[in-house]
């Protein structure tokens, strides 16, 4: 492994480093309110994102509906936009809905009869 983040940078490409990662995914205790409250708008969309995809239940379904709209709006505008939050937290919005959108598709492969899924998952890769 690299010694220093700047050969990680050079030697990576546009790969995540393990410190990069562990400062996205834990917030800090005595962060600012707002930036805490930015985090949890952004957590609870994709909970109710990847939680709801499939419901049945018309108010989790509804959640779902809610959360995705939110998510993939592009024009949205104000403080609490999807956009502005990933700004706000320092995370490239397009990777992330990239990110989303191939958790689903995998999500649909896998419900396709294993034999079947296997070779779809293959041929969308």
């Amino acid at each position: 492994m690299y010694q220093n983040d700047e050969l990680a940078i050079e030697g990576c490409g546009n790969s995540v480093l393990p410190c990069q990662y562990n400062d996205m995914i834990r917030r800090p205790a005595n962060a600012p309110g707002e930036h805490r409250l930015l985090w949890a708008v952004l957590e609870d969309a994709i909970r109710c994102y990847l939680a709801n995809q499939r419901s049945a239940s018309r108010a989790r379904r509804l959640a779902y509906e809610e959360a995705r709209a939110w998510l993939f709006d592009r024009r949205g505008e104000g403080l609490f936009a999807f956009e502005e939050v990933c700004d706000q937290l320092s995370i490239d919005a397009a990777a992330l809905r990239k990110g989303l959108k191939s958790f689903e598709r995998t999500r649909v492969l896998s419900q396709v009869a294993p034999q079947a899924g296997s070779a779809l998952r293959h041929m969308a890769a």
